[in-house]
Formats: C-alpha cells, structure tokens, sequence
C-alpha cells in the first residue's frame, strides 16, 4: 500500500487561513473589489453574508436607497487589477456608494446584464453599448459555470452634456452556499483607459465599481460601490460636486433597478 501523501507548509504564510471578510460597509466594499479569483466563492459568500448583517443593524431596512461616501482606494488596490491598460493613479477618485432593496430574483438581475440590448433595458444610461464576450455566456446561463466576462465600448454623455467613448471590462461572479443555490452575485466594472473626448476642458480618466447582490426573505439587498475621477477645468477638485453627482447617479440607478424589478423589460 502507497503511504499517504504528506503536504508540508514551506512557509509560515503559505499554510495560514485568509483574513475573515470584513464587517463594516466600507470595508467591504474594498474588499469585494479585490475578489476576482474564481476559486473564492466561500470568501464572497461570507462578505455576502456580513453585508446584510450590516444592513439589518444599520436601521436603514425599509427606508428605501441610501447614499454615502467610501474612503479612497489604495495604490495597491487599483495595481491588482488587471484589465487596466494603464498604471493610473487613484489618488482623484471620488468613492460613493448606494445600498437599497430591490424586488428582483437573481435569475432576473443576470438576465438584465445577459439582455443584448442593453440602451433598451439601461434607458438613458448609455448612448450606445457594444458588447464582447470574453467568456461563454451560454455556460453562464446554463448554470454549468459561475463566471462570466465581457468587455463593452460605450459612449455616453458627461457634466455639461459632451460626449465620451470608453471601454469598461467587467466580470459577473454567482457564488453558492454549501447546498449550491446563488448566495451572492458579484458585478466589478472597470474603466479600462481613460476615456475620449472631443472637448480639452474636461475629462473622465478612471472608474471602478462593484456591484454585490444577496437575497433577504423577499428580494435582494444590492449595494453599489464606485471610485470615479472626472474633471473640468477650473473646478475645485476636492469640492463637493464630484461625489454629490456620482451618489445621485447611483441612487437614480437603484430606483431604475426596482422599477426594472417590478416591471420588467
């Protein structure tokens, strides 16, 4: 008979357990930026899980879509992804989030992101939206695998109406409890250059955001989390007006993503 095979730790590090997910909203929100492994669902499941135990404490259950602001993302944070075709600095970005209740199953929040016509279910996001897969969306769909990327040009109009063309990478993650139903579904969109326009007095160089959706006993908690830099020249960089436009952004979003709910497309 073979003897059993030994695994010896080569290094202190190399046989600890990963860090607890964090419990405060901020936290995780920086940490479901980092999750990109397809190997850490029990990682995602449990950020999930700590989420809503936040949300139940924080008393904003029932009071429909919040808004507040996220501290700044670190050098590092921003140098782990990998889609960037740059090395920016995130430094600028201005971080907000939106957390609500939404009526929606997961089956119906995938099929919005798998929709093609993405203006029509999106109305006014976007002036245009031209999708690549960069994995099998049938696979997805079919429940075969978790994982789902795709890269997207899209132009849009920024502050004061001027027009823009940039390319977001994204990356769709369902996660499974220990009896294999979705216990989260995790969005991360990244801006991957900084976008173009026709005008020299403004710009929008970076944007990152999150997106992390976990049932409750009816529907879905949805917490929206972005870093975005834009600016226009002789505007005060460190004013309020960054992050007021973004969160009110956000919140339009959510109440858009219930009406979708209710609805339908």
């Amino acid at each position: 008979m073979r003897p059993p095979t030994l695994v010896f730790c080569l290094t202190a590090a190399s046989c600890k357990r990963p860090d607890p997910a964090p419990t405060d909203l901020d936290d995780l929100a920086h940490f479901f930026l980092a999750q990109t492994d397809l190997q850490e669902h029990e990682r995602i499941v449990e950020g999930a899980a700590n989420l809503l135990a936040w949300y139940d404490a924080s008393g904003l259950a029932g009071q429909g879509p919040s808004a507040g602001t996220l501290t700044d993302l670190a050098q590092e944070e921003v140098d782990a992804i990998e889609e960037l075709n740059w090395a920016p600095d995130p430094r600028p970005c201005a971080g907000v989030f939106a957390i609500s209740e939404i009526s929606c199953e997961f089956a119906a929040v995938e099929a919005m992101n798998l929709e093609p016509n993405q203006t029509e279910v999106f109305e006014g996001n976007y002036e245009s939206y031209v999708r690549t897969w960069e994995s099998d969306p049938g696979c997805f769909e079919a429940g075969t695998c978790d994982a789902l990327d795709w890269s997207s040009v899209i132009e849009d109009n920024f502050v004061f109406s001027y027009e823009m063309t940039y390319t977001m990478y994204v990356r769709m993650r369902r996660s499974r409890d220990e009896g294999g139903a979705p216990a989260a579904l995790l969005i991360r969109s990244v801006m991957t250059d900084p976008a173009e326009e026709d005008v020299d007095f403004g710009g929008f160089e970076q944007s990152y955001h999150i997106e992390v959706y976990v049932p409750r006993a009816e529907g879905l908690l949805h917490l929206y989390g972005m870093w975005s830099y834009g600016w226009i020249s002789g505007s005060d960089p460190d004013s309020d007006f960054w992050p007021n436009r973004y969160a009110d952004g956000l919140l339009e979003f959510e109440e858009q993503l219930e009406g979708l709910c209710v609805d339908g497309w």
